[in-house]
Parts: structure tokens; C-alpha cells; sequence
């Protein structure tokens, strides 16, 4: 009788475990990229998190733009020379949402020579009405990090440009307004011979970013 006790107890344990193990296997992943939507007002939603835009691409581009210094860059309001978006989320009290902003390399068009990366400089600002707070300043973008993961999904080279790991807060319905820039540094110099270390102003210089938000629904905070 003892053994049959011990049997049960151990089946109740394997039991346990194996239920343990099915309840961690089953919280939730959350994570979307997506390139350029040729319509005004887009979202996409995984059902917890959104990121919702008004221009007609998810992203920014510049073409044979001329070297701007970052001061005067960094509070450019022109159109065309940023991209807004909004990330939302929305969970029930039990869910904790970080998230990962990055950067994806757009294809280039006809007749268009890609710009050098580290000629290339981002700037990103979180904005609350007027009022514009930097979260990434003025970096070039080959000194971000390559993310290898999201490069191999993509086809492309995409980089990691912020991240929200607030996972001691409870979001039950928070929204962050986010504003890109992007231009040309100084550092780039133009010669009509492209001479070595120049750019040949000859030439159609062009780059193009997607904005990508990606993000893990973490049960209990763990």
C-alpha cells in the first residue's frame, strides 16, 4: 500500500511538472516587423501592442540630401525629414509589455548608389505635444548594434535602435509618441572625382529605413 501511495505521489509530481512546463511553453509571443503600406493611417496589431503611423510608408528616406550638421538637424521640422509613429500598449493586469525599437535597410532605387552607413546619422525623440525628449541621440548607424536575428528574417540589415524594458510596470493601456530623423552628416565630403575618403557629387546617394517594433508578452513580469 505504502508503494502505491509513493507511485501516486510521484505520478502527481510528473504530473505538476509536466503542467508547469505546458503554462510556461504557453505565455505568449508577440512580435511583428512590417515594411512599407502605401495607405494613410496604418496599424498593426498583435492584440497587445500596436504601432500606428499616418505617412504612407513605415519609414524615412534620403536621397542626394546635402551634409547637415546636427544641431540644426536635431530640430528640423520639414516635412519629409522625420517619420512620427505611435506604439501602444494594452494588456490585462497580469501582463508586463517591453518592447525593441529598431531599424531596418530599405532597398535602394533605380538608378540610386546606397550612402555609405557611417555617413548616416539617426536621431530618435519621444514627443509629448511640443515638447520632443531624446531617447537615442544623433548616432551613426554603423556604430548600432546589427541585430543578426531580425537581418536574416528581413533579408536585410537591420539594427537596434531602443528599448523599453519597463517589465515592473503594468500597462493597461499606455501609448509613447516617437519621432525619427535622419540625415546626412558631415563627415561626408563631396568631390566631383569621388576622390578617396569623398563621395562623388555625380552621383544619386540614397538610403532608406523601415521602423520596426517588436515586442514579448512576459506573464507575471518573469
Amino acid at each position: 500500500m505504502m508503494e502505491e501511495n509513493n507511485s501516486k505521489k510521484v505520478l502527481l509530481s510528473v504530473l505538476g511538472v509536466a503542467i508547469l512546463v505546458v503554462a510556461v511553453v504557453g505565455v505568449s509571443f508577440a512580435a511583428f516587423s512590417f515594411a512599407n503600406t502605401p495607405s494613410a493611417n496604418n496599424s498593426i496589431t498583435t492584440g497587445t501592442i500596436t504601432m500606428s503611423f499616418s505617412e504612407e510608408t513605415a519609414g524615412i528616406s534620403i536621397t542626394n540630401a546635402d551634409p547637415v550638421a546636427d544641431a540644426t538637424a536635431k530640430v528640423d521640422k520639414t516635412a519629409n525629414h522625420y517619420f512620427d509613429f505611435t506604439v501602444s500598449r494594452k494588456t490585462d493586469a497580469a501582463l508586463k509589455v517591453p518592447y525593441e525599437i529598431s531599424i531596418s535597410e530599405g532597398s535602394m532605387g533605380e538608378g540610386e548608389t546606397k550612402l555609405p552607413t557611417e555617413y548616416v546619422t539617426v536621431y530618435l525623440t519621444k514627443v509629448n505635444g511640443e515638447t520632443e525628449t531624446a531617447v537615442v541621440e544623433p548616432t551613426k548607424l554603423n556604430t548600432l548594434i546589427v541585430d543578426s536575428n531580425k537581418s536574416n528574417l528581413n533579408k536585410t540589415t537591420a539594427y537596434k535602435l531602443y528599448e523599453v524594458n519597463d517589465a515592473a510596470t503594468t500597462h493597461t493601456g499606455t501609448a509613447e509618441n516617437y519621432r525619427l530623423r535622419m540625415w546626412v552628416n558631415t563627415d561626408a565630403q563631396f568631390t566631383t572625382d569621388g576622390a578617396p575618403g569623398t563621395l562623388n557629387s555625380n552621383t544619386k546617394y540614397a538610403y532608406r529605413l523601415t521602423v520596426n517594433v517588436n515586442s514579448q508578452v512576459n506573464a507575471l513580469g518573469k
